[in-house]
């Protein structure tokens, strides 16, 4: 239950999250474009889903998907549970795609503060220590 009457410092301090989030923002390339839904695009779609699938069972990706789908200017997104930026940036590099040249990853910061995820992402954060 919410308590109207705390101050702000007694609200940061107790329902202020605070959870950095990184987010992989990853825009296609041409060779990305050109090679959909062919056998080596095909291949390459394999090995990032499976990057993804790793990244899952370690606690690293919070979610993931695309971003206007099925528009010519698709791109993808993640939700990073990194323990840097650093971190999260490596993950963008070793991406499959990034990796092959097709598309071009980048990585930007996000708080999250409130919402009902808060509690969710808390209980994998406490998971991995």
């Amino acid at each position: 239950m919410i308590d109207h009457a705390m101050t702000l410092p007694q609200l940061l301090e107790t329902r202020h999250a605070n959870i950095p989030i990184y987010l992989l923002l990853m825009t296609p390339g041409e060779k990305f474009i050109a090679a959909r839904n062919t056998p080596e695009g095909d291949e390459m779609r394999r090995q990032h889903l499976l990057y993804l699938w790793e990244l899952e069972e370690a606690g690293k990706l919070l979610g993931g998907g695309p971003r206007d789908a099925g528009l010519p200017t698709q791109e993808g997104m993640g939700l990073l549970l990194a323990g840097s930026r650093e971190e999260a940036e490596e993950i963008a590099r070793n991406e499959p795609y990034a990796k092959a040249g097709w598309r071009t990853n980048r990585i930007a910061s996000w708080r999250l503060n409130e919402g009902v995820a808060v509690d969710f992402v808390r209980r994998i954060l406490a998971a991995q220590t």
